[in-house]
């Protein structure tokens, strides 16, 4: 039988960056209380044998580990790396890498798209609905993590090296915590040795800015990598006319397949509705047209453009969206890889 990292209980992230910390700190107490805490005029009894003493030690040193990752983590991520770290040090070539991988993850999960739906189904009031749709960085998913969950459905080969560098920058985040409390103990102590661990705090914090921001635009290059690759393997096919319709007919199965649901959909409409299927990798291209047009999808992932004068405008399909076209507006909707599209078009 195979033993492979994920069958323990301890991985490489807890190992360096709660155990590793732990026990510099419960070494560094050990030092200043065990006769104090230990023994007959201590708190506990002091251990009799080396197996006592290691499994007191080892117990320490996981509690005060995840205390220092859970400080750290509070602590640095949200005020130093963001509001401080990030924007001085890090933020390099105008963050392109994560707004492109953030553009492949709306692909997959819609924000607006859900959240409307969710809104429908009343599962929020008004009032919250309008401040998640003001707030500009709304999101399901954060795109690091949209990333990680991706590879590690799809590919989780791939995402070694870059959990190595998470793991590493989750260290010296809990070391800061570690040689901060070391440090202002010292100072109480009036111990000079104070100056020494403040300045490894400080190289520690750059370095786990520095391992953090590396492992998330890795991760970056790696989404992008794999979707650019899908498309030079297969590029759309295009047609160009509102005449070429026909081209997008359902086969008699799929129909009958969502009788149904086609039928609740078109119940009731006074305008002429057609059910059109674009398979993987296919794009129909509309003319612009005088009277507006509403499609329902019913099956599959893409993406409808509107092509306006003033630009272009995107949004996502996934089954249960409506999306309204208006008039005299031109239009292309395309499928993505696997996910074919059954939608209703009333015009």
């Amino acid at each position: 039988m195979m033993v492979r990292p994920t069958d323990f209980f301890i991985n490489v992230t807890d190992f360096f960056s709660v155990l590793l910390p732990g026990a510099l700190v419960v070494y560094f107490i050990k030092g200043l209380t065990f006769s104090k805490m230990f023994g007959s005029e201590g708190v506990f009894p002091a251990p009799e044998t080396a197996l006592q003493a290691w499994l007191l030690f080892l117990l320490a040193t996981y509690i005060i580990g995840h205390i220092t990752f859970l400080l750290g983590s509070l602590l640095l991520d949200k005020l130093v790396y963001n509001k401080f770290l990030r924007i001085t040090f890090f933020k390099r070539n105008h963050d392109l890498a994560y707004h492109s991988a953030t553009l492949i993850r709306q692909r997959f999960i819609p924000t607006d798209e859900v959240l409307n739906q969710i809104r429908v189904t009343k599962k929020i009031v008004k009032d919250q609905y309008q401040i998640i749709k003001e707030n500009p960085n709304r999101e399901l998913l954060n795109t690091y993590k949209w990333v990680l969950s991706y590879f590690a459905l799809h590919r989780p080969e791939v995402l070694a090296e870059v959990k190595k560098m998470e793991a590493d920058s989750k260290f010296f985040r809990s070391l800061v915590i570690a040689l901060l409390f070391i440090g202002v103990v010292l100072v109480l102590q009036g111990s000079g040795y104070a100056v020494l661990f403040f300045v490894l705090m400080l190289l520690s914090i750059y370095r786990y800015g520095d391992l953090r921001y590396k492992s998330t635009q890795r991760a970056y290059e790696l989404i992008l990598t794999k979707f650019h690759d899908k498309k030079l393997k297969k590029r759309a096919v295009v047609p160009t006319s509102h005449n070429n319709v026909e081209r997008f007919q359902p086969s008699n199965e799929k129909t009958i397949l969502y009788k149904d649901k086609i039928s609740k959909i078109t119940a009731g409409l006074s305008r002429k509705s057609t059910l059109l299927s674009i398979e993987e990798h296919n794009t129909w291209a509309s003319d612009s047209r005088p009277n507006p047009s509403e499609f329902y999808c019913i099956e599959g992932k893409g993406t409808i453009k509107l092509l306006e004068k003033n630009g272009s405008d995107i949004s996502f399909l996934s089954p249960g969206a409506i999306i309204n076209v208006p008039p005299k507006t031109a239009f292309e909707i395309s499928s993505q890889k696997g996910e074919p599209l059954l939608l209703v078009a009333v015009a």
